[in-house]
């Protein structure tokens, strides 16, 4: 295999019970009370960076990365009433479960409530233990939440006027994610679109072309791969047509 796939593509999903394929989070939120914790039931980044928007990385424990979630499983996203309220938590436009399976999701998520899609309480007490997460750490880490909201000030630098709390019950949570918009990886090709075994040798016959073994590693390029589907395209169409025929 060429390259392992690209972060751009790792963005923060919702995988609904009743369907195979994930919704891609809402990633243009109008409210922000909520936030994000990991496995240790800890915040672990700046949950309303725009990274995957801007494809832009940043280098963490020595990889660059747009968001962390595919190293921080279990994620779950907490957040309270006034944020369930005003924020549909999916993109409607962007999911393929919505854009082709005319799937449903309900605008101020009241629907996936009452089927128990997302979990709902009446403290974060119990919001945890619904979880499965230690009570006492959850509310410990929303706390520090809401202490760094009173004081305008994030330990992992979200904009101040980002820092609102959650505060304002009943409060929810869901799990959140990795998922993939699109991937690079494939098999290694030369210039001539042609497949390498993993001899080191062409196979006869197989050609590539595109984002499928693409040349980019762990980015997600628009523009390069748009050029380079074209280039490879016309590579391994060429090489094709220079075959004798079966017979």
């Amino acid at each position: 295999m060429r390259n392992s796939g690209q972060s751009g593509g790792i963005w923060p999903g919702i995988l609904h019970p009743d369907v195979k394929t994930v919704f891609m989070r809402n990633f243009f939120m109008q409210t922000f009370s909520w936030l994000e914790i990991c496995a240790d039931n800890q915040r672990f980044y700046n949950e309303t960076a725009e990274l995957q928007l801007t494809h832009y990385k940043e280098k963490k424990h020595g990889f660059f990365t747009d968001t962390p979630h595919i190293n921080a499983q279990p994620v779950h996203m907490i957040f309270d009433e006034v944020t369930r309220e005003n924020n549909c938590l999916v993109v409607k436009a962007f999911t393929w479960n919505i854009a082709t399976e005319e799937f449903e999701w309900s605008d101020d998520n009241s629907v996936e409530v009452e089927k128990g899609w997302i979990l709902k309480a009446n403290t974060i007490a119990e919001l945890a233990v619904k979880m499965g997460r230690d009570p006492v750490a959850v509310e410990a880490t929303v706390a520090k939440y809401n202490a760094d909201c009173a004081r305008g000030e994030d330990e992992f630098g979200r904009h101040p006027v980002t820092l609102q709390p959650i505060n304002q019950g009943p409060f929810y949570a869901l799990k959140i994610v990795p998922a993939v918009v699109c991937t690079s990886g494939g098999g290694k090709r030369n210039m001539e679109g042609e497949v390498f075994s993993t001899s080191g040798t062409t196979i006869p016959r197989l050609y590539e072309a595109g984002e499928c073994g693409s040349m980019f590693s762990h980015l997600y390029q628009n523009g390069c791969y748009l050029t380079e589907a074209m280039i490879s395209g016309r590579a391994a169409a060429k090489s094709a047509l220079a075959q004798k025929a079966w017979d």
